[in-house]
């Protein structure tokens, strides 16, 4: 499940995973509303999700790659994504892989929007 918020003024998209525990059918969920979304800019907060599906358990149900996988389709369409609210499990996976440094990661939706708007806070 997902919920979506417009910012259409500044186009961007935020997309919220209500379930606990992100997986590859949610992260694709994620991909079909930036599908037919317009927006240049799309932020997934990740305040309810606790975990990540492990890929070396359920290598179908793996939420990583579907992620970079649509951040560089993003890319390619000359739009941004950023995560943001990523609870300290899920930063620490991100940071041992070394994703940190290839999804950008703001520390709240605040911040994610007040970078995606242009104002420094």
């Amino acid at each position: 499940m997902l919920t979506l918020e417009e910012y259409t003024e500044q186009s961007i998209i935020v997309l919220t995973p209500t379930d606990e525990l992100l997986t590859a059918d949610a992260v694709q969920e994620v991909c079909a509303c930036t599908d037919t979304a317009a927006a240049r800019q799309v932020i997934i907060d990740f305040k309810n999700v606790r975990s990540l599906v492990s890929g070396s358990l359920y290598p179908h149900a793996e939420p990583i790659k579907p992620l970079l996988t649509l951040n560089q389709k993003l890319q390619t369409e000359e739009r941004r994504m950023v995560l943001c609210n990523l609870s300290s499990e899920i930063a620490e996976v991100f940071r041992i892989t070394r994703i940190n440094q290839i999804l950008e990661v703001q520390p709240d939706l605040a911040k994610a929007l007040s970078n995606a708007s242009g104002v420094s806070s």
